[in-house]
């Protein structure tokens, strides 16, 4: 594997439950991927002026360790496979004080028209110097709970709405967050699930309590997310969501992003989070009158 990029953990990238922030390990993989792309010959100036993009289409990650302020990290990576118009890359962020795995991702790109959207292919020679680039997927970095073999569960607005799902209130698509053609930045769309006003439903919060006053945080373990179509500026969306599987100490959340006005599907989202005790800092077991909070919004035939 290459090393792509080397940093370290700043004051502002810690959250709420006291480590690195899930969208900083994801800015990390995010432009390994495009040095990796780069060092294999896609000219990404060149792109800009033919009017087109490398577009995050699909990415899943797993988190193994924290990492806490200060903590120097480096994201290693490789090619996993390329074909016309469609590449797959694995990155790994390692702590580099004890070769440490903190967190695998793999991001799967599309060559695309920044104006219709349209997918493009890719270039012989590019195909071949990512063929070079080419690694065997590292057995530490696969999936653990995640298939990403199946395809995602694709929900229909109807069907969200009739089982009151909706988990955010709706909101527009913002200038701010869209690029020079109006779309939504691609790099955005993984955290749509999670942009806009929040609930008041404890359970879809990151922190919160117990009924007996256990302060309780939800950590992400393994993500996967899906684009089916980048909305744009103005457009009405709405994310649903809802548990698809509980386990002892971990649960499973399914996320379905919409255009409230063509009831179209935008995205798709899983993630397997763990339930920490914060003042114990130690894995819960979700039982008692936290299984309770969660069974609420249990589907899991929508798994």
């Amino acid at each position: 594997m290459q090393t792509l990029l080397r940093n370290r953990v700043e004051e502002s990238e810690i959250d709420e439950l006291g480590h690195l922030s899930v969208p900083f390990y994801e800015a990390r993989a995010l432009t390994a991927s495009h040095e990796l792309m780069s060092r294999c010959g896609l000219d990404t100036g060149a792109l800009a002026d033919q009017r087109l993009e490398l577009t995050l289409v699909d990415a899943f990650s797993r988190n193994l360790r924290e990492q806490f302020l200060g903590a120097p990290l480096a994201v290693q990576g490789g090619v996993l496979d390329a074909e016309e118009n469609r590449v797959r890359l694995y990155q790994q962020i390692v702590n580099t004080d004890g070769d440490e795995l903190s967190a695998v991702y793999v991001q799967t790109f599309e060559l695309q028209a920044v104006e219709t959207r349209e997918t493009i292919s890719f270039a012989t020679a590019l195909l071949e110097q990512l063929a070079a680039a080419r690694i065997d997927w590292p057995e530490q970095g696969r999936p653990r709970s995640l298939d990403l073999s199946r395809p995602p569960f694709q929900l229909k607005l109807e069907e969200a709405r009739r089982r009151d799902l909706a988990s955010r209130p709706p909101r527009k698509i913002e200038l701010e967050e869209c690029n020079a053609e109006g779309f939504l930045d691609s790099g955005r769309f993984q955290h749509l699930p999670y942009s806009g006003a929040g609930s008041e439903d404890p359970t879809l919060q990151w922190v919160f309590e117990t009924p007996d006053g256990t302060r309780v945080g939800l950590a992400d373990l393994e993500t996967r997310n899906t684009l089916l179509s980048l909305p744009r500026e103005g457009d009405r969306i709405q994310v649903f969501s809802a548990e698809v599987g509980i386990a002892r100490k971990t649960l499973r959340r399914s996320y379905w992003v919409f255009d409230l006005d063509s009831a179209a599907l935008l995205s798709v989202g899983s993630v397997v989070m763990a339930c920490l005790d914060l003042d114990a800092r130690r894995a819960l077991e979700i039982s008692g009158p936290l299984r309770e909070m969660f069974e609420r919004r249990l589907h899991p035939d929508l798994r």
